[in-house]
């Protein structure tokens, strides 16, 4: 599964348990849709299997209806839509994208904004290191992602290939 986000601060995008970001070039000064076009092909570009699976998902709607209609009236983003699937056809992989709602799309909107969103905090290793010492049989973390899960068993909000629920 790859899920990906882009904003005027830069990309993010997982692919399975990887995490990947960085920022545009200041020279680019494109829509948003195509920089969210643009971090749908660069984490592809990170897949090398044959015959994959892939899904990916994306909170912006435009990138959605493009990659599935495979052309767009945007020539930047019948492109990027057009190299997308020629590498997918060269993989032969079978690809499908879906939108996700941005709530749900917390982990890699942080990614491309390189900042921790009100909704990402944990509490301080000394602080949990002084729960378990009071309560050492926690075994579930709840409200977690895996960028600050505190136990290995966690209940995430939003996506994560290693949670539990």
């Amino acid at each position: 599964m790859i899920l990906t986000d882009a904003s005027l601060q830069g990309w993010g995008f997982r692919v399975n348990e990887t995490h990947f970001q960085g920022v545009f070039d200041r020279s680019m000064s494109y829509s948003i849709n195509i920089l969210e076009m643009l971090t749908i092909w660069y984490a592809l570009l990170m897949i090398h299997k044959k015959q994959a699976v892939i899904q990916v998902l994306c909170d912006n709607t435009t990138a959605v209806a493009v990659v599935k209609k495979g052309t767009s009236s945007i020539p930047h983003l019948s492109t990027l839509a057009e190299l997308i699937w020629r590498r997918a056809e060269l993989f032969q992989w079978t690809l499908s994208i879906a939108h996700i709602q941005g709530s749900f799309n917390v982990i890699v909107n942080q990614l491309s904004r390189n900042i921790a969103l009100s909704t990402e905090w944990s509490l301080a290793p000394s602080t949990f290191q002084t729960i378990l010492k009071l309560n050492p049989n926690l075994q579930v973390d709840l409200f977690a992602t895996s960028l600050n899960n505190k136990l290995k068993t966690f209940i995430s909000p939003c996506p994560d290939m290693k949670l539990t629920a």
